[in-house]
């Protein structure tokens, strides 16, 4: 089975899981409505006895019109950022070519913010006419649910391709490479004239499809989400679909927005013209708030949710706790952001420090002492964090605990094989503690921990870690640990090589490069280990070149191509936030904005994700002045 399939299988099971709490949650539900209902007959209040916190008719009359009238307001920004292109119904009737059957057709979603957007459509023979279509029913759908408008999109659909039923799947699996989970990015009509179709982002947030076994629509759950929207149910699956993509825009409190109509995975979200430093600094700041905001008072971050069914991921990871420790630190450091919530950070770092256990007075690790478990991969993180942390807040204590946690991680490497074990017992039935459980979990542990034993060097100055990092290195080195396109062997490289002039270093540097960079290209999906192993990369060609070392790699090497990727990827981590035109359609959407997601995963949020985008940012932030200007060269040069 290969990691792909792996990976995808454990998706399906997952999904099975989230199904399951999300079926037993609508029955709870139903169940609670009955009871209301049946209370409220038997507890019929007449008019005599109304109590004062009902809402009188007269009162509920003005509710009514003071939501119509925001969303009037809201919507008349809306269509005059979109209608003063007065060339715009032309340049749609173009886009949809041979496919324009002499309307066109207009979708607007709206949301309070605290609930998932209503979506309505209309369709009409010029493109404001079907506009004015669309905010009749909005109109209607602001009354009767009371909504107040915070947000409203607008999606001009201009591009139509009628396929069969029979094609659906393919189609699916063409868009989506056979394995990402909510990367079809077409919106389905369900007959030629649109009187019942959903947009992409509804198929997608109400989990319409099965990406994992059928790769189609689930019929059942499809006819119960169009009755929820007043739209007629299917009796049958029609013989032909019609997808479609749309031009679209956002209104919302900063102003109005227009979304991409590219046929990438930027598709619908919004246009930024400019990711400069400045830019991902406020990023950064954004997913940075919203980890600290989910804090409790002990230091511990809420670890993620899934925001299409808003359920928690129970369990905990002291790992992906330090990697956001790290993260947020280094956040403050490039911001000059001075005392950035540093009481709140400190208490993260105390709940880590919290979760060390000593297997005697020199040795220790981090571990998560609810579920027991002790990893290779947690006890690098927690070095990682606290190597960070002691830069700007030395002490005895942290550097005594920093020696203490490396002599952890040289523990577990194998005194026959010098090989890492990954997973330690602790507190589990039968087994002694701190023996060997697991010799390989994720091959990503053998490069963080070269990271994490390389770094602690460079804080402590014991030659006992520089040597352990040297020879994890030369085993990566001899298992080509490059197939596994992994950021932290540039991390390592970039960290070893501050000590240790390897030229063998430098060159697998430029390999991991080299040997992955057409599959980094062709991905969909925003994945930030990307971003940081191009520029860590970079970082490493530009001190190959400062310090004239030269390997048989370097004289070939396509730094145009780096720097044009590193750019290009930067710019792509963009379609992993959750702005409001992508959030909107959440169960609470306000809950998660700003936050790093998954697409590929339901849109999971989790504090290792945030992490991982943030450090990226971070590596950008530090870069940018060069990368960006060698790009701009670059591209100046192609014309």
């Amino acid at each position: 089975m290969t990691t792909r399939e792996s990976h995808a299988k454990e998706r399906a099971l997952q999904r099975k899981k989230k199904k399951l709490v999300t079926y037993f949650s609508i029955f709870v539900v139903l169940i609670v409505i009955a009871l209301v209902i049946l209370g409220f007959v038997l507890n019929k209040v007449t008019p005599e006895t109304i109590p004062t916190d009902v809402t009188t008719t007269e009162n509920l009359s003005t509710t009514e019109d003071d939501c119509y009238q925001t969303m009037v307001a809201q919507s008349t920004l809306l269509k005059d950022a979109i209608f003063k292109d007065e060339t715009l119904e032309n340049t749609i009737r173009n886009e949809l070519g041979n496919s324009f059957n002499s309307s066109f057709t207009v979708f607007l979603s709206i949301s309070d913010g605290q609930n998932s957007a209503g979506v309505v459509h209309g369709s009409a023979s010029s493109l404001e006419g079907a506009y004015h279509a669309a905010e009749e029913k909005l109109g209607e759908l602001v009354r009767k649910n009371l909504i107040s408008s915070v947000y409203l999109r607008a999606d001009l659909v201009n591009s139509i391709k009628r396929i069969s039923f029979s094609s659906l799947a393919s189609e699916i699996s063409s868009e989506t490479g056979g394995i990402y989970g909510e990367f079809f990015r077409k919106g389905i009509a369900f007959d030629g004239a649109f009187h019942t179709a959903v947009l992409e982002n509804e198929l997608n947030a109400a989990e319409l499809i099965d990406y994992d076994i059928e790769k189609n629509l689930l019929f059942d759950k499809l006819n119960l989400y169009l009755e929820s929207k007043g739209l007629s149910k299917l009796d049958s699956m029609p013989s032909d679909l019609y997808l479609f993509s749309c031009r679209g825009y956002i209104a919302e409190r900063s102003g109005c927005y227009t979304l991409s109509s590219k046929t990438d995975s930027s598709y619908g979200r919004r246009i930024v013209e400019t990711v400069d430093r400045n830019y991902v600094n406020a990023r950064m700041s954004a997913a940075a708030e919203y980890v600290l905001n989910g804090m409790d008072d002990y230091g511990k971050f809420t670890y993620g949710e899934y925001p299409l069914q808003g359920l928690p991921i129970e369990s905990y990871d002291i790992g992906a706790h330090a990697a956001m420790i790290t993260a947020l630190l280094r956040y403050s450091e490039i911001s000059d952001n001075a005392g950035f919530n540093d009481s709140l950070i400190q208490s993260s770092v105390q709940y880590l420090l919290d979760q060390i256990v000593e297997k005697d007075g020199v040795t220790a690790f981090a571990a998560d002492k609810t579920s027991g478990k002790l990893t290779a991969g947690g006890t690098a993180n927690a070095i990682l964090a606290l190597c960070q942390y002691e830069e700007k807040h030395p002490s005895a204590e942290i550097e005594s605990t920093l020696a203490r946690l490396g002599n952890g991680l040289l523990s577990m490497i194998d005194s026959g094989t010098s090989k890492l074990n990954h997973e330690l017992f602790y507190h589990s039935d039968g087994a002694e503690d701190f023996t060997v459980r697991t010799i390989q979990i994720d091959r990503s542990y053998d490069s963080l921990a070269v990271y994490a034993l390389a770094k602690l060097y460079s804080t402590v100055k014991d030659q006992r870690y520089l040597e352990a990092a040297k020879k994890l290195m030369n085993i990566l080195i001899q298992e080509n640990y490059v197939q596994y396109c992994d950021a932290n062997i540039s991390l390592a490289i970039e960290e070893l090589t501050k000590y240790e002039n390897n030229p063998e270093y430098y060159n697998f540097a430029l390999r991991n490069f080299n040997d992955n960079i057409a599959n980094i290209e062709s991905r969909i999906t925003s994945n930030p280990a990307y971003t940081r192993l191009l520029l860590s990369t970079y970082r490493i060609y530009a001190r190959m070149q400062a310090q004239n070392v030269t390997t048989d790699l370097f004289t070939s090497f396509n730094h145009d191509r780096l720097a044009l990727a590193a750019v290009s990827r930067a710019e792509d981590l963009l379609n992993g936030i959750a702005f409001p035109e992508t959030a909107i359609y959440f169960r609470s959407p306000e809950k998660y904005f700003n936050a790093f997601f998954v697409r590929q995963d339901g849109f999971r949020i989790r504090i290792d994700t945030e992490a991982a985008f943030i450090e990226a940012y971070a590596d950008y932030s530090e870069s940018y002045t060069t990368v960006s200007a060698d790009a701009f060269t670059i591209q100046s040069r192609k014309g």
